[in-house]
């Protein structure tokens, strides 16, 4: 798992020189999103009987983020570190609080196959 610096519009390792400090991504934040919007299409699939657009998805991850302003700073460089004991915590602690050590049930796992199917024959997926 790697993460990596990107431009403010989500262009992978590509910066204009003079441009500010770069954003970090990363393949697990990448998958967590990936999973995120798979979610949010069932939702719409199941609620309207239709996919969501690109612009509806963008315009509701502002609307979530904004929500978050109050937690996160605006840029890298307004995040402060975290100390030491306060990273044992987040080891210790944070695939299972993420769900990241808990497995799924056999009927889950056929769920998402079903879903998948129809994702698949929409062209969605």
């Amino acid at each position: 798992m790697g993460y990596w610096e990107q431009g403010p519009d989500g262009v992978s390792f590509a910066r204009t020189e003079g441009e500010q400090e770069p954003l970090i991504w990363g393949d697990q934040p990448a998958d967590i999103i990936g999973n995120a919007l798979w979610e949010v299409k069932v939702a719409f699939l199941r609620d309207l009987g239709r996919l969501p657009s690109v612009a509806e998805i963008l315009a509701g991850i502002a609307f979530s983020t904004n929500i978050l302003d109050e937690d996160l700073p605006k840029w890298p460089e307004n995040a402060k570190p975290i100390t030491a004991e306060q990273h044992k915590v987040i080891e210790q602690y944070g695939w299972t609080a993420t769900g990241g050590d808990v497995g799924r049930t056999q009927k889950q796992i056929d769920a998402v196959k079903m879903i998948n199917e129809v994702l698949k024959e929409l062209g969605a997926r």
